[in-house]
């Protein structure tokens, strides 16, 4: 059976144009870890987050990693679909700069309140 631009069905394409696997795995995977990387710091860093905001209850702390967890869970499948219907890798793209975004809004927050605001985000 023969394609449109004259190859037969079962060729490979020339290795210019294969996508690059490696090149796109390292970037999925640098994401992931940002992600996870982001949570694991947050728990080793409550106590001194709970130092810098005195006066903060442990309630209101948990709520800097509960907020984020959830709002990333319930976002998970909505986002994926999203980025199937649009193109992934701008959708991809968009979520590294408001994650980039939200975090520098983290390092900022004068109140525990704008922090956890800023970790929803």
């Amino acid at each position: 059976m023969s394609l449109p631009d004259g190859r037969t069905a079962g060729t490979l394409s020339p290795p210019e144009e294969r996508p690059r696997l490696g090149v796109v795995f390292t970037v999925i995977a640098a994401g992931v870890a940002m992600a996870n990387l982001d949570v694991f710091i947050v728990n080793v860093a409550l106590p001194d987050i709970g130092h810098q905001f005195s006066g903060t209850s442990l309630a209101s702390l948990s709520w800097v990693l509960n907020a984020y967890a959830v709002v990333f869970a319930a976002l998970l499948v909505p986002a994926g679909n999203l980025a199937d219907r649009v193109n992934p890798r701008t959708a991809y793209l968009s979520g590294i700069v408001l994650f980039t975004l939200s975090s520098v809004l983290c390092a900022l927050a004068p109140g525990i309140w704008f922090l956890v605001g800023a970790r929803v985000l």
